[in-house]
């Protein structure tokens, strides 16, 4: 059964705006190698480690993130896990007892934060009102390995 020509001009249509959509971002899907290199990590998700959301906050890949940090009241607080995953999708065993530990660093002035490493989890506490970029790291021991990103984290003024 030959198809109507509208419907050839549809289907076609359908092909080349599906084909288009694919090109982009496609939320969590890990790169190829080809795309990325030698890197280890492929995916860096990030976690507020007092919620209860089983969900990360924000993840990154192909050098830019999807969702957003919470914000750390000043004087407080703020405890993020994270889980670094490989072009295989397997997690990256991290922690102070393992080859590799989640570090974090302030881009430039530390002024409205200070962030304090721990292996497996960081801390963020706020000090005052503004906002600051963090980049989160793969270390081996002292060494970092591998960078996210910069990220936006805000201290607000309520």
């Amino acid at each position: 059964m030959a198809l109507h020509p509208t419907r050839r001009r549809l289907l076609a249509a359908v092909g080349a705006g599906a084909s288009v959509g694919l090109s982009g971002c496609l939320g969590s899907v890990v790169p190829d190698v080809d795309e990325v290199g030698d890197a280890l990590v492929a995916e860096l998700w990030i976690y507020d480690r007092e919620s209860d959301d089983s969900e990360p906050v924000a993840d990154t890949h192909q050098d830019h993130w999807h969702g957003s940090l919470p914000t750390v009241q000043r004087g407080s607080v703020l405890s993020l896990g994270g889980v670094f995953k490989t072009h295989d999708r397997e997690p990256i065993p991290i922690g102070t007892d393992q080859a590799y530990q989640l570090q974090a660093r302030c881009v430039d002035d530390c002024e409205h934060i200070s962030v304090d490493s721990h292996g497996d989890h960081v801390q963020i506490a706020g000090k005052t009102l503004g906002e600051a970029e963090i980049v989160f790291q793969l270390a081996e021991g002292d060494e970092p390995n591998w960078e996210a990103p910069p990220i936006s984290i805000t201290v607000p003024s309520t």
